[in-house]
């Protein structure tokens, strides 16, 4: 039921025009599509919810680590991606491990995840020009991301970098750092191009590449029986993240910090010429005493 108190249709939504990208698939997607149940419901719009991203426990997968896999089996995963499909939403499986190689390609069950998402038309986010080449090669149907992943490696992120990502990749992500540069933005190719608005790492955050690297590790090892119990690798992981989130803070106050010396140092002359002048008419005055 509607409420005529509350905005309706297009009036309800801050951006209309915009479509959005969302976690959520393997974890909550039955509470994703609630919520867009419950907003259509109240406020008679759909909020477009284009791609739902996510993956189970793969070699294949970062990002984000999977400690516990809710879908063992590839029909429960077969459901889980056709369920998105069900509610008018494409399913992106994050299979953005930076440190494939060419062995990894034959993992039983990420094929098997692939050959569900030819047959859907799902997607996937990639961080390895391998494994593109290999989806591209094996999996025609397969929409290809490029991953924000992928572009923290890069060695230079200019517009040519990025145009470049453009044509290899269905859609690419630009890393959430060159978003404060409005001269590259410019340059871009906009119509396949995708932002993050609700980046978690610190801007220029000095971890991020080992982080992913470590993720990716500390995934293929649980996959490989590495012998440490969930417990602990939960409980490292969340102390690196508070780590993280002191080292961020602490970046923070050193750039608030060496933005205060900034606006010092361009007063710096205003004060100087005050300075100057004050002691002009100390001198003046002085003189006209001694008179």
């Amino acid at each position: 039921m509607t409420n005529e108190f509350l905005p309706q249709g297009e009036a309800a939504a801050l951006l209309p025009q915009v479509s959005f990208t969302i976690p959520g698939l393997f974890l909550f997607s039955q509470l994703v599509y609630q919520c867009l149940e419950q907003v259509a419901a109240k406020f008679s719009h759909h909020i477009p919810v284009r791609f739902l991203y996510g993956s189970p426990q793969v070699r294949w997968n970062c990002g984000r680590l999977v400690l516990i896999n809710h879908h063992e089996s590839l029909e429960e995963m077969e459901r889980e991606l056709k369920g998105a499909v069900q509610h008018g939403i494409t399913p992106l499986l994050t299979f953005t491990s930076p440190l494939l190689q060419e062995e990894d390609l034959k993992d039983p069950v990420c094929n098997g995840l692939l050959e569900i998402l030819e047959e859907i038309r799902g997607g996937v986010v990639l961080a390895s020009p391998l494994l593109r080449d290999y989806i591209r090669a094996h999996y025609p149907h397969v929409t290809i991301h490029a991953s924000i992943i992928l572009t923290t490696y890069a060695q230079e992120r200019n517009a040519a970098y990025y145009r470049q990502l453009s044509q290899d990749y269905d859609y690419y992500v630009l890393h959430s750092d060159d978003k404060f540069h409005p001269e590259l933005l410019r340059q871009l190719p906009k119509h396949n191009a995708e932002i993050i608005l609700n980046e978690r790492c610190g801007y220029q955050c000095p971890q991020r590449q080992e982080h992913f690297i470590s993720i990716a590790q500390d995934q293929t090892a649980l996959l490989d029986g590495c012998g440490i119990p969930r417990e602990r690798l939960a409980a490292e992981k969340a102390e690196l993240y508070r780590q993280l989130a002191e080292l961020n803070r602490s970046i923070r106050t050193e750039r608030r910090k060496l933005v205060l010396c900034k606006e010092v140092m361009e007063k710096v002359p205003n004060m100087k010429r005050s300075i100057e002048n004050l002691e002009t008419k100390e001198v003046l005055h002085n003189e006209h005493r001694r008179r």
